[in-house]
C-alpha cells in the first residue's frame, strides 16, 4: 500500500424540512448545510508545476414552496416556489450562488393526464480572488499544491447570469406510485 496515492473524502450534510398543510394547500420549506473535505497525499507539484487541489468546500441551500392541487382552490394546480444555494470553496475562495424563484401551473386534461408548465427568475454568480505571487508574478503555492488566496484583492466574477427561466409540457399520472413527465424549457 502506498499512502502517496490516497485520496480520503470527508462529507456531512443535514439539517431541517417542514411539510404541513395550511387549509388544503401544501407548504414545505428545507434547509441543509453541508461541509467536504479532500485529503490528497503528494499531488500537489505535477512535472515540476503547481496545481491546485481541493482542500473543502461548505454548501448551504434553503427551499421553500406552496402548492395547491387542481380543483382545491382553482381549476388548475398551482405552486410557487424558490430556493437559494451558495458554496464556499477554499481555493481561491471560490464561492458559487444560484438562487431562483418560479410559479408552476398543472392543467388537467384527463384523470391520468395534465399539461404542465411552469416560469420564474434565476440569477447565478461564481467568483473567486486572484492567487498570492511572488515578486516575479508567479503564484505562490503551500506544500500541499494549493494555491494561497490574496484576501486583499477584489472579487473576481468568472461566470455571471441572471434571467427568465421557464418551461412546459405533459404530465402522465397513471397511478399514485407512477408518473412520467416531459417538459422543454429555457433557462436564461
Amino acid at each position: 500500500d502506498d499512502d502517496n496515492q490516497t485520496t480520503d473524502i470527508y462529507s456531512i450534510y443535514g439539517g431541517p424540512t417542514l411539510t404541513t398543510q395550511i387549509d388544503k394547500a401544501a407548504v414545505s420549506a428545507g434547509y441543509r448545510v453541508g461541509y467536504t473535505r479532500v485529503e490528497q497525499s503528494d499531488v500537489g507539484i505535477v512535472n515540476n508545476a503547481a496545481i491546485d487541489v481541493f482542500d473543502d468546500s461548505v454548501t448551504h441551500n434553503a427551499s421553500a414552496s406552496i402548492a395547491t392541487r387542481p380543483g382545491d382552490y382553482l381549476p388548475v394546480g398551482v405552486t410557487i416556489s424558490g430556493g437559494y444555494a451558495q458554496e464556499d470553496i477554499s481555493n481561491l475562495d471560490q464561492r458559487v450562488r444560484d438562487a431562483a424563484v418560479r410559479a408552476d401551473v398543472t392543467v388537467p386534461v384527463s384523470r391520468t393526464f395534465a399539461l404542465v408548465g411552469g416560469i420564474g427568475y434565476e440569477n447565478v454568480e461564481v467568483s473567486s480572488r486572484d492567487a498570492v505571487r511572488d515578486v516575479n508574478g508567479a503564484p505562490v503555492v503551500d506544500n500541499n499544491g494549493r494555491f494561497g488566496t490574496d484576501k486583499t484583492r477584489p472579487r473576481q466574477m468568472a461566470f455571471e447570469t441572471d434571467g427568465l427561466i421557464w418551461d412546459a409540457g405533459v404530465s402522465w399520472r397513471p397511478s399514485n406510485r407512477t408518473a412520467l413527465e416531459a417538459r422543454v424549457g429555457r433557462r436564461y
